[in-house]
């Protein structure tokens, strides 16, 4: 059996400097304890370097042409993480193993935050790297000066800027403290620049929580030339605030006219992004090497990239995204074209083929608790009680739990099955508009959350063509957005004919919510959607065999159709066969149990308790999952192990759950 990896999908840590833009359009940005290596161009992850054990905080491409092996050009890459430590990686132009760690850089006793270098010869660098109260470096080699002579500037949480000069074969010494910010210093970089009185000049550019970018230029005094400690001019220039944290935006900035420590003013060129409720800003951006792209991230997590366009202007393109925290459920569903995911950054996600490629097609979910659980229910195979609305794909339904008592059922609405539809190459049928908006005969177009409110209300068509009406008879300006020009008109639902960019996957694919499930004592743990589309299984936290039942719902009416009992601590997953038979359930109280569909009319549950193995791991067990043929199944246990067992001769007279044999899993 050969595996190959089709598709990953990571988001990027919510911290600055954790992304940079390196050479062959390749992204190093940090998703949890990896650093994710993303392609620009195919729109896909090539590696994740694995190898710090916390959070990455920070990465930073080592960009020269002198790194070179006896195979060709190599990359080198730098990361920081919270576990203290700094990993020099190096691509190699070899196939079979491109990426290795050549060195791990151990001094620090707190988080690394963020790192610098400059290379003072074609063969040695100097490489910075801060922690504790720093936030942001930045290195330079003095200009008239040979590469020996570099400056040092420091940013953290005292508002201010130190700036450290080191002359040749010497060491670093403070030079000044720059003073001008009202809040902690988060990002710098030095560039250089033409002054039409003064020749070249340093230019230090520091980027503050006051949101305020401030521009100094540095100048050496004639006649301190060799004091470097003493002789420094400084003039700063501040650009206009980024307005409120829910802005969501990028500004490039230019001076006007060329560039004059007297009078030089600095205005803003282009603005990238969306201002809106649902965008919470951005944490780091990178130019593209050419300067011809942006590429910046989120607080979602997602990576946002615009290019420049033919006519000048900037044009935002599709680029992969994921989850920032743990994912903790995923399902297949809608024949397998589709996967379902939930995570504890409290969104669910749809990934689907667009274009040839994977991406994230939906966020029917955006919750105010962390997920724990996640089913897809597939039409029922039955007796056909559910019939299929308007379209070709009938009712689509997935359950979710989180951290809390209730089990949410969704629906897909009209826009994300068109948008499946287009996906595939599939021309959507146009339905019909009904005669009772929002009835049976109609399926939502979309959904909306309230403020405040945890539960997605299905917007309809019809309520869609008159709110879209309303909005068009308004006046255009300011007098436009009730709340002020800073946010903009809340997005309507709508099926998409390319993959969707951020922006429409935060506001416009959300799924209805159907039914609310009450019944358990505590927060939802696990789930699973029967095979057969008749049932749906759910079970909850539990210290006692009283709240360790697993709950069975009917999907017809969603009213309980019966309890299981068979463990005395929390359930941690479920597990229908894919014949629909069995459900299997595991335990942190180490024992698996297998239930049968009842054949017996009038049965106070459909299933009934087979046989129930205790002791099955000498731990808790964290998984079960069938074989295809419905009568092998697999457990897996915290103590390393993952065992098979056969359920082919469940039936015959004294015959039970048989042991096939144990692997050893590779724990690191």
């Amino acid at each position: 059996m050969r595996v190959v990896n089709a598709f990953r999908a990571a988001g990027c840590n919510r911290v600055c400097s954790c992304l940079d833009w390196g050479p062959d359009d390749r992204l190093a940005y940090g998703s949890s304890s990896g650093v994710v290596i993303y392609n620009v161009q195919s729109v896909r992850v090539e590696e994740v370097l694995q190898g710090h054990t916390d959070r990455v905080n920070c990465t930073l491409w080592l960009r020269t042409a002198g790194l070179a092996s006896s195979t060709g050009r190599c990359q080198a890459l730098v990361s920081g993480a919270a576990d203290c430590t700094v990993l020099v990686w190096l691509l190699q132009p070899t196939p079979s193993s491109p990426w290795c760690q050549i060195a791990s850089l151990k001094a620090h006793e707190s988080p690394v935050s963020a790192v610098s270098c400059v290379w003072e010869s074609q063969t040695s660098l100097v490489l910075v790297s801060v922690a504790d109260d720093k936030h942001a470096a930045a290195l330079t080699c003095i200009p008239g000066h040979d590469r020996a002579w570099i400056m040092l500037a420091l940013g953290g949480v005292d508002n201010a800027i130190r700036l450290f000069v080191r002359p040749a074969e010497g060491n670093f010494q403070a030079a000044c403290k720059l003073k001008g910010h009202a809040d902690w210093i988060r990002s710098l970089a030095f560039t250089s620049a033409e002054s039409s009185s003064q020749g070249q000049k340093t230019l230090l550019a520091s980027a503050s929580q006051d949101r305020y970018v401030r521009i100094w230029a540095l100048s050496m005094a004639a006649a301190h030339q060799e004091q470097h400690a003493e002789g420094r001019q400084l003039h700063s220039e501040r650009l206009a605030s980024h307005g409120e944290a829910s802005t969501s935006s990028l500004a490039r900035y230019a001076p006007r006219q060329q560039f004059s420590l007297a009078t030089g003013l600095w205005l803003s060129e282009e603005s990238m992004g969306d201002a809106g409720a649902q965008n919470l800003g951005y944490y780091t951006c990178a130019w593209s090497p050419d300067c011809t792209a942006v590429v910046a991230h989120g607080y979602t997590g997602a990576l946002h990239l615009w290019t420049r366009s033919a006519a000048g202007g900037w044009v935002a393109r599709q680029a992969l995204g994921g989850h920032y925290a743990s994912v903790v459920d995923l399902a297949w569903g809608l024949g397998d074209t589709c996967l379902f995911t939930a995570s504890e950054d409290q969104t669910a996600r749809v990934f689907a083929k667009f274009s040839g490629r994977w991406c994230e097609i939906a966020r029917p979910q955006v919750h105010g608790h962390d997920f724990s659980c996640l089913a897809y229910l597939p039409p029922e195979q039955a007796d056909g009680r559910a019939p299929p609305l308007q379209g070709g794909w009938g009712r689509v339904l997935y359950a979710s739990g989180s951290e809390e008592k209730v089990l949410r059922v969704l629906e897909a609405p009209q826009a994300f099955l068109d948008t499946l539809d287009l996906a595939q190459g599939v021309a959507s049928p146009a339905g019909q508009a009904p005669s009772n908006p929002g009835g049976a005969g109609e399926r939502a177009l979309g959904a909306a959350v309230a403020a405040l409110g945890l539960s997605n209300k299905a917007i309809y068509a019809s309520r869609a063509a008159e709110d879209s009406n309303s909005m068009q008879s308004r006046s255009v300006g300011p007098a436009a957005y009730g709340e002020g020009p800073d946010l903009a008109p809340c997005a309507a639902p709508s099926a998409t004919a390319e993959p969707p960019l951020e922006e429409h996957l935060a506001q416009s694919t959300l799924w209805p919510e159907i039914i609310k499930l009450y019944g358990h004592g505590n927060d939802l743990f696990c789930v699973a959607g029967d095979t057969k589309g008749r049932y749906l299984a759910s079970a909850c936290k539990s210290q006692s065999a009283e709240f360790a039942r697993i709950w069975l719902w009917d999907v017809h009416d969603w009213t309980p159709a019966g309890q299981l009992h068979a463990h005395t601590l929390t359930v941690t997953q479920l597990r229908f066969s894919p014949d629909g038979a069995f459900l299997l359930s595991a335990s942190r109280d180490r024992s698996f149990a297998l239930f049968q569909r009842s054949s017996t009319p009038g049965a106070e549950a459909p299933f009934e308790l087979v046989t129930r193995v205790q002791k099955a791991h000498t731990r808790i067990i964290w998984a079960v999952a069938w074989a295809p043929d419905s009568c092998h199944f697999a457990t897996g246990s915290r103590d390393g192990t993952v065992k098979l067992w056969s359920a082919a001769q469940l039936g015959t007279t004294g015959s039970a759950v048989k042991p096939l044999g144990t692997l050893l899993a590779e724990l690191n």
